[in-house]
């Protein structure tokens, strides 16, 4: 391994990947949890804290992407990076169905044409956690025109406000309570370049490019650590008042989230950025760096398989989360290990 590759996004990468398996795991357990328990007020402070992982994963993405120093024909941008993650998700879109159909069986009591219509919209749709995948190629495609926002610092500043603005905070002020009917002026603020998760691909890449003060990143972390608690302590208050678990104020899209998210990205560049490895320790962070796209794609398989298992374990959630978090990453670490090292898997699979 190079030792002038950058450590600290492999380690993002790494915390990113293992907080999507807590999510996943959390998932599984969050509607069959007495809301009013000790149990799923758990399960909710670890939501709520896991959730970095996607915005983290887009804004590493845009570190390296939106870099306007390395050019990269369009024609390269669809025959590696594109074609790569349609191809991986034709892949494991199939993988997902053929385990749900003969393993899991979702699609019993479905005959004749109805089963055919639901193989194929489960097919096309993927599984739940792949609509990462559609969002990322769309990201992708605008890379060319987000390049030239990125070369030049003011038109980038501008842009991530009017992101934040019109996308994270209007967005969140419409999903509160008697201010719902907001929602329909805001919609009727179209910014389509400024929308959704090219926030966070522009973010990374300014984050890693510009420096922030002592003092500015003192007052990110305050925010980022108030911003989870909120979410956290909505997510509590809103479930109980309707009575059954939500995590609409769980969503990658709102200012509690999106300052959470930068904080933890700052919090790794800061602590790894400059942090001396030695070359096991290095080469081990990037090898796992290198199968965390492996460990998204093909994680939820073993959440699932682990909750199929007539196993009931009577631990606290405090505990169970975790370990089965840990139990499910390591077999995804090590299956996403192995289709890597099969030639010409790595290119189109994982």
């Amino acid at each position: 391994m190079e030792n002038k590759r950058i450590i600290y996004p492999d380690v993002i990468r790494i915390v990113s990947a293992f907080a999507v398996v807590t999510i996943h795991v959390i998932g599984f357990m969050w509607d069959i949890i007495p809301i009013k328990s000790a149990d799923w007020l758990t399960l909710a402070i670890y939501n709520g804290f896991s959730r970095f992982s996607v915005p983290v994963f887009v804004m590493v993405s845009g570190m390296f992407i939106l870099n306007p120093q390395k050019e990269k024909p369009i024609k390269d941008l669809y025959t590696q990076n594109i074609l790569r993650i349609c191809t991986s998700y034709v892949f494991w879109s199939a993988i997902y169905l053929l385990f749900r159909f003969f393993i899991s069986k979702d699609f019993s009591g479905i005959n004749g044409f109805e089963l055919i219509k639901s193989l194929i919209g489960a097919f096309l749709n993927g599984d739940s956690h792949m609509w990462f995948m559609p969002m990322i190629v769309g990201l992708y495609i605008a890379a060319p025109i987000l390049k030239k926002v990125t070369a030049n610092k003011k038109i980038m500043e501008y842009y991530l406000i009017v992101w934040f603005v019109l996308q994270i905070c209007l967005g969140f002020i419409g999903t509160l309570p008697y201010l719902d009917f907001a929602a329909k002026v805001f919609d009727s603020i179209y910014m389509p370049v400024a929308l959704n998760y090219s926030g966070y691909f522009v973010l990374g890449y300014y984050l890693s490019k510009y420096p922030l003060s002592k003092k500015t990143n003192a007052a990110i972390y305050v925010l980022g650590g108030l911003g989870a608690v909120c979410s956290i302590v909505m997510t509590i208050f809103f479930s109980l008042k309707a009575g059954k678990p939500t995590d609409k104020y769980l969503d990658y899209l709102l200012p509690t989230t999106a300052l959470y998210s930068i904080a933890v990205f700052i919090f790794f560049k800061e602590r790894f950025e400059k942090k001396a490895f030695g070359s096991k320790s290095r080469n081990m962070i990037t090898r796992i760096s290198l199968d965390s796209f492996g460990i998204y794609l093909c994680h939820l398989l073993f959440v699932r398989i682990i909750f199929l298992l007539p196993i009931e374990l009577h631990i606290p959630v405090i505990i169970r989360v975790p370990v089965l978090a840990v139990i499910a990453f390591a077999f995804s670490l090590l299956m996403s290990a192995l289709l890597n090292r099969i030639p010409g898997v790595k290119k189109y699979i994982v």
